[in-house]
């Protein structure tokens, strides 16, 4: 074994190659990943600022909850809705998929107690549609103000200034949506592949948050959405997507979004939280469903995020290991890859460690090289699973 800077130019070509690799990494993929970090800081220093009183008042916004029969989960939702502390009038709807005495048995106590909660139900006998979308545009129908907030019933508000903060863009003209964040709860997973559930719902989150920071807006989370009333129906609702099970979360925020009216919000009391009775299900199926509505709108940022940035990593990988195989006995090339690999890593383990902060109840440090690395094997594997069952994603399906 020996250091020498003879090199053949076999050798040479791996290394630039992996050096070209480590560059684009860490001056495309990792500053975007780092917007998350970065925003979640200046949107806390942003909310510290609001206070009571503002020159204008706050707008009144409705706010519409949907619902599947989830009487547990709405009796934790509703009081931390219902509680918010929100200068101007406010409303909660719960929309519920069909008849439900439990549902009823739970808001009936609040409903009393509350003159500003309203429990409506879709019809029982309603085929060949959205349950979610007809739940959604009958929420929204019945709002009586000129802002709307979505969270889904298995939502956690976790601070009383949730909607406070929300509502405070729509004081701009100009702003018409509001895409909050949501955590994915990871902290109750114990089963297997609980890290790799927790980096790609991450990963996944932190793809769309970045483009929509970056004045590309394409998808939002269900658990934490705001938008114009007006905006709604002047799209005629989800009509364009009728034809669709899902999409009301990533194709008509497609519709509806644009740089320059939209908005995201990442300040820590403005991020709610996603339970899941099963991670593992709840996560395949959201990646299943995301997988199919995903071909109906941008791919551009999940193409260079997702695709092109995988592949960089893969090429680093491999031309480092060749480089070192045949640069041996010489050692300069393995020192080489190790002083490029350490100044790969360290910068995308710290942006996707202050991502993971914002964004799931669990970190992870040691173990991210390897989802970073696995992540496109998994959303291949997703692809092929979402093209074998893609009839059950459409409404006459």
């Amino acid at each position: 074994m020996q250091f020498t800077f003879e090199l053949s130019a076999p050798v040479i070509i791996m290394l630039c190659t992996a050096a070209l690799c480590v560059a684009f990494i860490t001056l495309y993929y990792c500053p975007r990943v780092a917007r998350i970090g970065r925003r979640n800081r200046a949107d806390n220093l942003r909310a510290s600022g609001l206070k009571v009183e503002y020159g204008e008042p706050l707008p009144e916004v409705s706010v519409v909850v949907y619902a599947q029969d989830q009487a547990e989960q709405l009796s934790r939702l509703l009081p931390q809705l219902l509680e918010q502390d929100y200068p101007s009038p406010f409303e909660v709807i719960v929309v519920n998929e069909g008849q439900s005495e439990a549902t009823e048995e739970a808001v009936a106590p609040l409903v009393c107690r509350y003159r500003n909660l309203y429990l409506t139900y879709t019809p029982d006998g309603a085929r060949n549609l959205s349950r979610k979308k007809l739940a959604l545009t009958l929420g929204i129908k019945a709002a009586r103000y000129p802002v709307v907030a979505i969270v889904d019933a298995d939502t956690s508000v976790n601070s009383a200034r949730w909607l406070r903060i929300i509502g405070s863009h729509f004081l701009n003209p100009a702003c018409e949506v509001v895409i909050g964040g949501t955590k994915w709860d990871a902290a109750d997973d114990d089963m297997r592949g609980h890290g790799r559930r927790a980096f790609g719902a991450v990963s996944d989150m932190a793809i769309y948050l970045s483009a929509a920071i970056g004045g590309r807006p394409y998808r939002a989370s269900g658990h934490n959405l705001a938008y114009r009333k007006n905006l709604f129906f002047e799209n005629k609702g989800f009509s364009r997507s009728l034809n669709l099970r899902y999409g009301d979360d990533d194709v008509f925020v497609s519709e509806i979004t644009r740089g320059y009216n939209t908005e995201v919000e990442l300040a820590s009391d403005a991020v709610n939280t996603m339970h899941c009775l099963n991670p593992a299900r709840a996560y395949k199926e959201i990646k299943l469903r995301r997988m199919f509505t995903g071909r109906f709108i941008s791919k551009r940022s999940r193409r260079m995020m997702g695709g092109v940035s995988s592949a960089m990593f893969w090429l680093w990988l491999a031309s480092s290991v060749a480089a070192v195989a045949m640069g041996l006995p010489n050692l300069l090339p393995a020192a080489a890859v190790l002083l490029l690999g350490v100044g790969l890593w360290v910068p995308v383990v710290l942006s996707w460690r202050g991502a993971m902060g914002v964004l799931s109840t669990r970190r992870l440090t040691y173990s991210i090289p390897w989802h970073v690395m696995a992540r496109p094997l998994w959303t291949g594997y997703y692809s092929i699973c979402s093209r074998r069952n893609r009839t059950r994603n459409y409404t006459w399906g």
